[in-house]
C-alpha cells in the first residue's frame, strides 16, 4: 500500500507497487549533462554507460580550458580517468567507439545567455531532462567567481529549459550544507524566505545586491575587501562562501523556475567510492581530505565527539540522482522536489568514531609516511590549551620571550619553536575551515524522500543504510585516501 499511495501522490507510472525500472526510464531519452567532467559528474556518466544501455544520448556540455577544446577535455577524461576503466575493460579497443556512439559534446559556458551554445546546436538538442552538476566547490573562493558559477549560472539554466525545453526538466545538485548553522533535524524544504541566522531574508534582493556590488549589472566594480564574501556567508549564518552562493542558487531555481518541473539533489560531504567505479575511488580533495590527513598528526582536536559526521560514498550520490532523474522523466505531473542524499538518519556516525578510525590507520600504516602521526585523538573544547590554536599562541609567545635573549643558543631554540608554531598555524587553518562541521553544528538531514522509492536493478541501488562503517574506513575509505591523496601530500612534504 506504501508504494501505491506515493505513485498516487507522485502522478507518475509505478502506482502498482513496483520499483522504478531505471533501464526502462531511461529508454529513448536524451540527457543533456553539465558539470560531467566533476567528481559526481564522471561517476554518473559512466554508471549510465555502463547500466542503462537503453538511453538514446547524453550531450555533455562543456567549457573549452584554455588552449583545449571541449571534445579534447571529453577525449582525455574517457581515456585516462579511472572511473572509466570498467567500460575501457568491457568494451577494449572498441571503448572509444562504443562510448562516442552515445555520448555527443557540446562546447558552452552556463555563466553566459543561452550557455553560451552555438545556435545551429541549441535548436536540435531536443532533450528530455537537464542535470547539473556544475559548479564552484572550493569552501571560501572569490565571491565574483562562486556567484557566477554557483547562483548566476542556475539562472542561466532556468531560462534555458524555459524557453527551448518547457515542458522537460530541471534536476539541479547543490548540497545538504545550504542549510548552514543549525542543530535542528533539516528537512526536504526550499530556503527562500529565511537565512539559517533567521534574519528576513529575500533571495532575489539578495542575488541582485551581490550583482551591484561586483559589477555584474553594469555599474562600476567596486573594491571588496578579500574577506567581504566569508563575512557576509556567515552574518547570514553559513559557514562559507561555497554554501552560500549554492543556498542562492536553489533560491533563484525555486523562485524563477515556477513554472518548469526541478529537483535538487543535496548531497552530504561526498567520499570514496563504495563500489563503482571501484572501492576507495576518490577525487574529492575538498571534503575530507585535508582534515583527516591532519587528524594524524594531532592529538587534541576541537570538535563535538558525538556530533553526527554526514558523509556519503560518490557511487551513491550517483545512483540516487539517477533515481531522481528516472522519476522525474516519468512523472505525470510537474514536480518540484527536494531530495537529500544522507546518512546522519539512516545510518549514523559520529566524528569521534570516524576520527578514531582514521588515527588507527595511520598507526597501523605509519611506516608508508615520512610525517610523524599522533596515537590517539581527543575531542577537546576550544579552549583547551593543547589544541593547535592555543599551542600555535603559547609556541608563538616563547619564541618571541627567547628571541629577546642575546644567546646564540637561544636564538637558535626560538627558530626551531617558531617552525613548530608554523606547522601548528597549517593545521590550525585546516580545522577553523571544518569547525562548522565538527564543532558547532549537530544537525541531520531529513532523507524521506529518496528513501520512499526502489529501483530494480541491483547495480543501482541507493543503499546507504547497507554501509558498514567500520569496513567502510578500514578497507575502503582510508586505503582510498591513502591511493589518491595522502601518498602524494607525504611526498611533497606538506605541511598540515
Amino acid at each position: 500500500m506504501l508504494w501505491l499511495k506515493i505513485g498516487l501522490a507522485a502522478g507518475v507510472s509505478y502506482i502498482l507497487g513496483k520499483p522504478i525500472s531505471i533501464v526502462k526510464s531511461f529508454k529513448e531519452k536524451h540527457i543533456l549533462l553539465t558539470g560531467s567532467t566533476g567528481f559526481i559528474g564522471k561517476v554518473f556518466l559512466a554508471l549510465l554507460l555502463q547500466y542503462v544501455p537503453t538511453v538514446n544520448k547524453i550531450s555533455l556540455l562543456i567549457r573549452k580550458k584554455r588552449s583545449k577544446s571541449a571534445a579534447q577535455r571529453v577525449r582525455e577524461m574517457l581515456n585516462e580517468s579511472p572511473v572509466f576503466q570498467n567500460l575501457r575493460f568491457k568494451y577494449g579497443q572498441q571503448f572509444e567507439k562504443e562510448v562516442m556512439a552515445k555520448l555527443q559534446v557540446i562546447e558552452g559556458d552556463l555563466c553566459h545567455e543561452n550557455l553560451d551554445i552555438n545556435n545551429a546546436q541549441v535548436y536540435d538538442l531536443n532533450f528530455d531532462l537537464l542535470i547539473n552538476f556544475a559548479g564552484l566547490v572550493d569552501f571560501n573562493p572569490d565571491l565574483g567567481s562562486a556567484l557566477l558559477s554557483n547562483t548566476l549560472a542556475i539562472e542561466n539554466l532556468v531560462a534555458f529549459v524555459k524557453k527551448y525545453a518547457p515542458q522537460e526538466g530541471l534536476l539541479h545538485a547543490s548540497t545538504c550544507y545550504v542549510a548552514g548553522a543549525t542543530d535542528s533535524p533539516v528537512a526536504e524544504e526550499s530556503i527562500c524566505e529565511a537565512s539559517p541566522a533567521e534574519y528576513s531574508f529575500d533571495v532575489m534582493k539578495e542575488v541582485s545586491y551581490l550583482k551591484n556590488m561586483l559589477g555584474l549589472t553594469g555599474c562600476p566594480i567596486n573594491s571588496l575587501d578579500d574577506k567581504f564574501g566569508e563575512e557576509r556567508a556567515k552574518y547570514f549564518g553559513w559557514p562559507n562562501i561555497y554554501t552560500y552562493t549554492k543556498a542562492l542558487g536553489e533560491g533563484i531555481l525555486a523562485n524563477r523556475g515556477t513554472d518548469i518541473s526541478w529537483a535538487i539533489v543535496r548531497p552530504s560531504i561526498v567520499e570514496g567510492a563504495l563500489d563503482y567505479p571501484f572501492e576507495g575511488w576518490n577525487e574529492g580533495y575538498n571534503t575530507m581530505a585535508p582534515i583527516s590527513y591532519a587528524i594524524g598528526q594531532i592529538k587534541y582536536i576541537p570538535a563535538q565527539a558525538n556530533i553526527p559526521l554526514d558523509i556519503i560514498p560518490v557511487d551513491l550520490v550517483a545512483k540516487g540522482i539517477i533515481l531522481v532523474a528516472a522519476e522525474m522523466m516519468i512523472s505525470k505531473t510537474k514536480l518540484k522536489k527536494i531530495y537529500q542524499l544522507g546518512t546522519s538518519r539512516v545510518n549514523p556516525i559520529s566524528f569521534k568514531s570516524a576520527a578514531e578510525m582514521v588515527n588507527d590507520y595511520f598507526e597501523n600504516n605509519r611506516s608508508n609516511f615520512s610525517l610523524r602521526f599522533k596515537k590517539g585523538i581527543k575531542c577537546v573544547k576550544l579552549w583547551h590549551p593543547l589544541t593547535p590554536a592555543n599551542k600555535r599562541k603559547g609556541l608563538s609567545m616563547a619564541a618571541n620571550l627567547l628571541s629577546l635573549i642575546p644567546v646564540n643558543e637561544a636564538n637558535e631554540i626560538a627558530r626551531t619553536i617558531m617552525s613548530d608554531c608554523k606547522k601548528a598555524y597549517n593545521v590550525e587553518a585546516i580545522i577553523d575551515v571544518y569547525l562548522p562541521f565538527i564543532y558547532w553544528n549537530r544537525c541531520t538531514f531529513k532523507s524521506q524522500n529518496i528513501e520512499d522509492h526502489e529501483v530494480q536493478e541491483p547495480e543501482l541501488k541507493y543503499s546507504p543504510k547497507k554501509i558498514n562503517w567500520d569496513n567502510y574506513f578500514k578497507n575502503v575509505q582510508m586505503p582510498g585516501m591513502d591511493r589518491w591523496f595522502y601518498s602524494k601530500m607525504d611526498r611533497k612534504r606538506r605541511k598540515f
